[in-house]
């Protein structure tokens, strides 16, 4: 028995593709290139956000809209007043049609944000535990922008290979 395995339990450990998601338009692009790796090579699907040090948690559906009697009672939200807001509900978004096509497409897939908070390439990293077979992440919409920034760093430092889309 392996490592891995001994640590799993005696099951072999699941690998997986990590999607790191950011607001640009780049990141769009990264989610369909890691459905379509994850569906090719048979990987599961771990998908990160990388946002202001506001972070969603559960559906972006049910904390965006007003409660319902199917839903129950949604707790209120606290979110920035400036720009962020707008980056934050992108990245979710981006985050739940990654989600929802993954679901379609019979891949397993999970999301969890990471806070913006400093280093965010040393939180992607994190991430990126045993069992990780790639990093797909946009590479960020404008040269040395906060999102290429990362995208860098996370090339440089990652132990697996880095696709940034541009």
């Amino acid at each position: 028995m392996t490592g891995a395995e001994e640590r799993a339990g005696g099951r072999e450990s699941r690998r997986y593709l990590l999607l790191v998601v950011t607001a640009g338009e780049s990141s769009r692009r990264a989610g369909e290139t890691a459905l379509w790796l994850a569906e090719e090579l048979g990987l599961d699907l771990r998908i990160t956000a990388v946002t202001s040090p506001h972070v969603l948690q559960g559906p972006l559906d049910q904390l965006l809209k007003p409660s319902t009697a199917e839903r129950g009672p949604v707790a209120p939200v606290p979110l920035p007043t400036t720009a962020r807001t707008k980056e934050v509900i992108r990245v979710h978004e981006t985050a739940d049609q990654v989600l929802a096509r993954a679901r379609e497409l019979g891949i397993t897939a999970t999301f969890k944000p990471v806070k913006r908070t400093g280093d965010a390439w040393s939180g992607i990293l994190a991430e990126a535990e045993e069992g990780c077979a790639m990093i797909v992440m946009g590479r960020g919409d404008d040269e040395g922008d906060f999102f290429w920034r990362v995208a860098v760093e996370v090339a440089r430092r990652s132990r697996v290979p880095v696709l940034l889309v541009p």
